[in-house]
Protein backbone atom coordinates (compact mmCIF):
# COMPACT_ATOMS: atom_id res chain seq x y z
CA UNK A 1 0.00 0.00 0.00
CA UNK A 2 1.56 3.45 -0.93
CA UNK A 3 1.28 6.02 1.24
CA UNK A 4 0.33 9.94 0.36
CA UNK A 5 3.80 10.66 0.17
CA UNK A 6 5.28 7.82 -1.65
CA UNK A 7 2.15 8.35 -4.07
CA UNK A 8 2.56 12.27 -4.96
CA UNK A 9 6.11 12.48 -4.46
CA UNK A 10 7.13 12.77 -8.10
CA UNK A 11 4.61 15.38 -8.66
CA UNK A 12 3.97 16.90 -5.72
CA UNK A 13 4.89 20.65 -6.51
CA UNK A 14 3.51 20.60 -9.89
CA UNK A 15 0.30 19.73 -8.27
CA UNK A 16 0.51 20.99 -5.03
CA UNK A 17 -2.12 24.09 -5.33
CA UNK A 18 -3.05 24.69 -8.96
CA UNK A 19 -3.37 23.30 -12.33
CA UNK A 20 -4.93 24.48 -15.44
CA UNK A 21 -6.99 22.73 -18.06
CA UNK A 22 -3.49 21.74 -19.73
CA UNK A 23 -1.76 20.03 -16.77
CA UNK A 24 0.68 23.34 -16.12
CA UNK A 25 1.03 24.65 -12.99
CA UNK A 26 -0.42 28.65 -12.98
CA UNK A 27 1.49 30.05 -10.33
CA UNK A 28 3.81 31.78 -13.16
CA UNK A 29 0.12 33.34 -14.27
CA UNK A 30 -0.20 37.42 -14.79
CA UNK A 31 -4.12 36.49 -13.60
CA UNK A 32 -3.70 35.50 -10.32
CA UNK A 33 -7.59 35.70 -9.79
CA UNK A 34 -8.37 34.53 -12.96
CA UNK A 35 -7.28 30.95 -11.74
CA UNK A 36 -8.37 31.17 -8.34
CA UNK A 37 -11.43 28.59 -9.13
CA UNK A 38 -8.61 25.87 -10.39
CA UNK A 39 -7.32 25.83 -6.86
CA UNK A 40 -7.71 22.39 -5.16
CA UNK A 41 -9.39 22.47 -1.70
CA UNK A 42 -11.36 20.21 -0.33
CA UNK A 43 -15.21 20.91 0.33
CA UNK A 44 -14.02 21.04 4.32
CA UNK A 45 -10.85 23.07 4.16
CA UNK A 46 -10.05 25.50 6.71
CA UNK A 47 -7.76 28.33 6.32
CA UNK A 48 -6.32 31.03 9.39
CA UNK A 49 -4.17 33.83 8.56
CA UNK A 50 -2.82 36.42 11.14
CA UNK A 51 0.55 38.34 11.77
CA UNK A 52 3.03 37.19 14.79
CA UNK A 53 2.06 40.56 16.92
CA UNK A 54 -1.84 41.40 15.99
CA UNK A 55 -0.70 44.71 16.15
CA UNK A 56 -0.50 46.35 12.58
CA UNK A 57 -2.63 48.68 10.80
CA UNK A 58 -3.97 46.41 7.76
CA UNK A 59 -4.61 43.23 10.11
CA UNK A 60 -8.45 43.60 9.22
CA UNK A 61 -7.37 43.24 6.18
CA UNK A 62 -5.14 39.87 6.40
CA UNK A 63 -6.67 38.67 9.54
CA UNK A 64 -8.99 35.32 8.29
CA UNK A 65 -10.31 31.70 10.09
CA UNK A 66 -12.68 30.43 7.54
CA UNK A 67 -14.31 27.08 7.09
CA UNK A 68 -15.51 24.99 3.85
CA UNK A 69 -14.28 25.70 0.50
CA UNK A 70 -16.96 28.53 -0.76
CA UNK A 71 -15.83 30.91 1.98
CA UNK A 72 -12.06 30.19 2.03
CA UNK A 73 -12.15 31.35 -1.82
CA UNK A 74 -14.20 33.98 -1.34
CA UNK A 75 -12.52 35.37 1.29
CA UNK A 76 -9.21 34.21 -1.26
CA UNK A 77 -10.76 36.51 -4.53
CA UNK A 78 -11.94 39.10 -2.18
CA UNK A 79 -8.32 39.56 -0.31
CA UNK A 80 -6.49 38.87 -4.04
CA UNK A 81 -9.02 41.50 -5.49
CA UNK A 82 -7.92 44.36 -3.08
CA UNK A 83 -4.48 43.14 -2.89
CA UNK A 84 -1.60 45.54 -4.99
CA UNK A 85 -0.29 44.04 -7.98
CA UNK A 86 1.75 42.28 -9.41
CA UNK A 87 2.35 40.37 -5.70
CA UNK A 88 3.83 36.90 -5.71
CA UNK A 89 4.26 34.38 -3.30
CA UNK A 90 7.15 32.15 -2.93
CA UNK A 91 6.96 28.97 -0.90
CA UNK A 92 10.52 28.03 0.35
CA UNK A 93 11.42 25.28 2.52
CA UNK A 94 8.36 23.27 2.16
CA UNK A 95 9.04 19.89 4.58
CA UNK A 96 6.42 17.33 5.13
CA UNK A 97 5.64 16.94 8.60
CA UNK A 98 3.99 13.69 8.93
CA UNK A 99 1.97 11.23 6.62
CA UNK A 100 -1.11 9.82 7.88
CA UNK A 101 -1.68 7.72 4.70
CA UNK A 102 -4.93 9.72 2.70
CA UNK A 103 -3.55 13.37 4.00
CA UNK A 104 0.08 14.65 4.67
CA UNK A 105 0.88 18.09 6.98
CA UNK A 106 3.87 20.27 5.89
CA UNK A 107 5.20 22.77 6.93
CA UNK A 108 6.94 26.06 4.98
CA UNK A 109 8.19 29.68 4.74
CA UNK A 110 6.66 31.97 2.37
CA UNK A 111 8.09 35.18 0.58
CA UNK A 112 5.98 37.93 -0.21
CA UNK A 113 7.15 40.17 -3.19
CA UNK A 114 5.72 43.28 -4.17
CA UNK A 115 7.17 46.15 -6.44
CA UNK A 116 7.41 49.55 -4.69
CA UNK A 117 9.80 52.26 -6.45
CA UNK A 118 10.89 49.61 -8.93
CA UNK A 119 12.83 47.71 -5.72
CA UNK A 120 10.97 44.40 -4.46
CA UNK A 121 10.75 44.03 -0.40
CA UNK A 122 10.15 40.98 1.04
CA UNK A 123 7.15 40.28 3.72
CA UNK A 124 7.93 36.52 4.84
CA UNK A 125 5.58 34.30 6.70
CA UNK A 126 5.27 30.58 8.06
CA UNK A 127 2.66 28.65 6.81
CA UNK A 128 1.27 24.98 7.97
CA UNK A 129 -1.15 22.86 6.47
CA UNK A 130 -2.60 19.79 5.22
CA UNK A 131 -3.08 18.22 1.67
CA UNK A 132 -5.54 15.17 1.54
CA UNK A 133 -5.84 12.47 -1.30
CA UNK A 134 -9.38 12.53 -2.61
CA UNK A 135 -10.74 11.01 -5.93
CA UNK A 136 -9.57 13.86 -7.34
CA UNK A 137 -6.38 14.48 -6.55
CA UNK A 138 -4.34 15.93 -3.79
CA UNK A 139 -6.44 18.83 -2.22
CA UNK A 140 -5.29 21.59 0.12
CA UNK A 141 -7.30 20.63 3.95
CA UNK A 142 -5.81 23.46 5.92
CA UNK A 143 -3.56 26.28 5.39
CA UNK A 144 -2.42 28.28 8.38
CA UNK A 145 -0.29 31.59 7.51
CA UNK A 146 1.30 33.79 10.14
CA UNK A 147 2.69 36.93 8.20
CA UNK A 148 5.75 38.28 10.34
CA UNK A 149 5.58 41.47 11.56
CA UNK A 150 7.68 41.82 14.25
CA UNK A 151 11.27 43.60 14.30
CA UNK A 152 14.09 40.98 14.12
CA UNK A 153 16.54 40.92 16.80
CA UNK A 154 19.20 38.27 17.79
CA UNK A 155 17.99 35.05 18.50
CA UNK A 156 19.18 34.91 22.09
CA UNK A 157 17.24 38.19 22.87
CA UNK A 158 13.84 36.68 22.45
Amino acid sequence: MFSLLQQSHHDFFKRFVVVGEDRQSQFATNDGIGCLDRIRVTDDAHFTCRTDTGTTDYEEFVRSDLSGRAEVMAWQTDHRSNSPYPLRHNAANVHVVEDRGDEATFASYIFVTQIVDGVAPLSTAIVTGAVRAEVEGLRIAELNVVLDTMTSVVFSQR
